[in-house]
């Protein structure tokens, strides 16, 4: 995969990723790089505007909501062998996001049809809307 390239939904990337917690203690940048998943790659005149979704081995409790990694999805993607959860509660739109690298694959696989693609993203939705209609 092409570094000079924005990242495409479905990459799997290595970002600093800012946790919603670790803004609110007041880091500007992610404590330490970790695989995030791309789920939108939106255009907006000469910037890409990407959204990602963090990837972690901590499991999911209380109001965070998280899509399992299966452990077939994970050594595909080059993940390490820990089960990891794609947050979907919880998400960063990033201008001209520059990944620092690719792992080996991708999450969808056969676009929509694909189970895990599914479920991230119909979660992802929910999560998104939900927060949508409860805003002020």
């Amino acid at each position: 995969m092409d570094l000079s390239q924005p990242p495409r939904p479905g990459d799997v990337i290595r970002y600093s990723y800012l946790w919603a917690d670790e803004s609110r203690q007041g880091h500007e940048e992610g404590l330490k790089d970790r695989p995030v998943a791309v789920v939108a790659a939106l255009l907006d005149g000469n910037l890409t505007r990407v959204v990602v979704l963090p990837i972690t081995h901590t499991q999911p409790s209380g109001e965070t909501v998280s899509v399992r990694i299966p452990q077939q999805t994970s050594k595909r993607l080059g993940l390490d062998d820990d089960q990891s959860w794609i947050v979907v509660s919880e998400f960063i739109v990033h201008d001209s996001l520059q990944a620092k690298a690719f792992w080996t694959g991708c999450f969808f696989v056969c676009g929509a049809r694909n189970f895990l693609s599914r479920r991230i993203a119909s979660s992802f939705w929910c999560m998104s809307n939900c927060r949508n209609l409860s805003s002020p």
